[in-house]
C-alpha cells in the first residue's frame, strides 16, 4: 500500500512541474519571445552616411549666436610694451630675484666653500631636518649671520650651495 501512494505523489508531482512549464511557454510565447521578427536584441545594425551639414543655431541652446573656434576677446599689451608675457615676466623676475638672477646665483655658489644650512632665529631645528635630507652633516647647520652675504628674499631657512652638491 505504501508504494501504491508514492508512485500517486510522485504522479502528482510531474504533472504539476509540466502543467507549470506549459504555462510557462505558453507565456513567453504570448509575450513574443519566440518571434524573430520584433526582436532587436543582439542585431547590430551599420549606417554607412554621415551628417555633413552643420547644425542650425538654436535660439534656445545658443543664446548669444553659434560658438565659433576664434576667441571673441582680445588682451591689451600694458602701455608702453610690445606684448603682455615679457613684460610681466621681467617685471616678476626683477622684483623678486633681482636684476640679474643667474649671474647673483653664480656668484653665491662660488664664495661657498662648503654647502651649509642658514636660519633665521627660532628656525633650526627646520634646518636641522632639510639637512639629514641633503645628506649634509650636522656641523653645515649654522645661524644666518647679521648681516647676511646676501638677500635672503625674507626666507627662514636658506640653503647655500657648494662645490659638495653642486658636483663640482
Amino acid at each position: 500500500m505504501l508504494s501504491k501512494t508514492r508512485l500517486t505523489t510522485r504522479a502528482s508531482i510531474a504533472g504539476a512541474a509540466l502543467a507549470v512549464a506549459g504555462l510557462v511557454l505558453v507565456l513567453l510565447a504570448a509575450t513574443g519571445v519566440f518571434s524573430s521578427g520584433s526582436s532587436t536584441i543582439g542585431h547590430v545594425k551599420l549606417v554607412t552616411t554621415a551628417n555633413t551639414t552643420p547644425p542650425t543655431p538654436n535660439a534656445q541652446t545658443d543664446p548669444f549666436g553659434a560658438p565659433t573656434s576664434k576667441p571673441d576677446y582680445a588682451v591689451p599689451p600694458p602701455p608702453g610694451e610690445p606684448t603682455l608675457a615679457p613684460t610681466v615676466a621681467t617685471k616678476t623676475t626683477t622684483r623678486i630675484y633681482g636684476a640679474n638672477p643667474f649671474q647673483e646665483a653664480a656668484s653665491v655658489t662660488q664664495q661657498a666653500k662648503s654647502s651649509e644650512v642658514l636660519f633665521q632665529p627660532g628656525f633650526d631645528r627646520d634646518a636641522a631636518a632639510i639637512a639629514v635630507v641633503l645628506n649634509l652633516p650636522a656641523t653645515s647647520v649654522q645661524p644666518l649671520p647679521a648681516p647676511p652675504p646676501f638677500d635672503t628674499k625674507a626666507a627662514n631657512v636658506i640653503v647655500w650651495i657648494g662645490p659638495d652638491l653642486a658636483g663640482t
